[in-house]
């Protein structure tokens, strides 16, 4: 009996065997079916809302898919970095002892090679105010001076009337953005006489910005017969009303544009047409003390200046009586909680 058994186990596990592949097929090729027709879906769908085809997937000009680009690695910035400009401009060039043969040279005996022409339209002039980077060199190769330092590459700012006569000469026949690379003898390359035997310069000068002084004026001596005149000698004439209904305290910061003038037409002091430069009015000559608290917001003064309300004699300042034109631009508020 039991080996019967044994035996009909034994048949019934082989006829399992033999059948199982045709089972497996038969589930495989229904699966086929089923993914096939759920692609035939897929695609219909695809089609009927503009999806695209895995070849129609957008890529760039590398064949790279568009999507990738959020995980591409940041672009390298292109062009010298500013540490990498500063060196070469700090670095002498290698004609710095002498001008090469195709340089142009002017009458008093300057040398000179345009490095980058500007675009600017206007040359400096008269009292007008200069934004210059430069390097200096003697001609062994020693830099003298530079605006490209490590910490600070600002321009300096410059007053036309009061530069080096070979500086003044380069820089007056340039535009707002030209680069010129000039060989000073020492006469043109100095101010005192004493320090011509410091030799000539070799100066790399680029013209980054100019503001342009304001013409003196008419009444500059004399002023009209309609100024007023206060108690300490002050006279002022109101050339523009303002909007403003509060006028500055003693002690009150302001903004301002303004002009000053010396008594012989110079331009001292002055800003920009956009700039506006903030004061204390307990920090400036008494003349401003004074005048700018008779203003309010947008007004616009002349004020004629006496010499003891002016600078009263400092050194290194504008004697005599002085002309100022100021628009008053804005009273500041102090924030609350600080105090003036």
């Amino acid at each position: 009996m039991n080996r019967r058994i044994q035996h009909f186990s034994m048949g019934l596990a082989c006829l399992l065997l033999c059948l199982s592949p045709l089972a497996c097929g038969k589930h495989k090729e229904e699966g086929d079916k089923h993914g096939d027709k759920h692609a035939k879906s897929k695609t219909k769908d695809n089609d009927k809302t503009g999806g695209m085809k895995a070849e129609e997937k957008p890529t760039d000009d590398k064949g790279a898919d568009a999507g990738d680009e959020a995980d591409a690695a940041p672009a390298a910035p292109s062009g010298p970095t500013k540490d990498e400009i500063r060196r070469a401009r700090g670095k002498a060039p290698s004609n710095v002892a002498a001008a090469p043969a195709d340089a142009k040279k002017t009458k008093s005996g300057i040398a000179f090679k345009i490095l980058k022409a500007g675009t600017g339209t206007v040359k400096p002039s008269g009292d007008d105010s200069l934004q210059v980077k430069y390097s200096a060199w003697g001609t062994d190769g020693k830099r003298t001076s530079t605006t490209w330092k490590i910490k600070s590459q600002d321009p300096r700012e410059l007053s036309f009337r009061k530069m080096i006569p070979g500086w003044k000469e380069m820089l007056g026949d340039m535009v707002v953005g030209e680069r010129r690379l000039a060989w000073i003898p020492a006469k043109k390359a100095h101010l005192k006489k004493r320090s011509f035997k410091k030799g000539p310069r070799t100066v790399d000068f680029e013209l980054v910005g100019l503001k342009v002084a304001p013409k003196a004026p008419k009444d500059l001596k004399r002023p009209p017969k309609d100024a007023t005149k206060t108690a300490s000698g002050l006279v002022y004439k109101k050339l523009k009303a303002g909007t403003g209904t509060v006028h500055p305290g003693p002690k009150a910061d302001v903004k301002a544009k303004y002009a000053g003038w010396s008594r012989k037409g110079t331009c001292f002091d002055f800003t920009g047409p956009k700039d506006v430069q903030t004061f204390n009015l307990d920090n400036v000559i008494r003349g401003w003390t004074e005048g700018v608290q008779l203003m309010v917001t947008g007004d616009k003064y002349r004020f004629w200046i006496p010499q003891k309300i002016a600078y009263d004699g400092m050194d290194g300042r504008p004697a005599g009586q002085l002309v100022f034109d100021i628009e008053l631009v804005e009273i500041v508020v102090p924030k609350k909680g600080k105090k003036k």
